[in-house]
């Protein structure tokens, strides 16, 4: 269906997004602090 594919690419988008998302946390974190006080990220 056209609306799966659609969620299907949204998911997509917002994984990329996390991935970006967590890889500029692992850059910064190590300089303003400890890493765990993000929790997962």
């Amino acid at each position: 269906e056209r609306g799966s594919s659609v969620y299907a690419s949204f998911v997509g988008n917002e994984l990329c997004f996390l991935l970006v998302v967590s890889g500029f946390f692992a850059a910064v974190c190590p300089v303003i602090g400890p890493t765990d006080t993000y929790g997962p990220l």
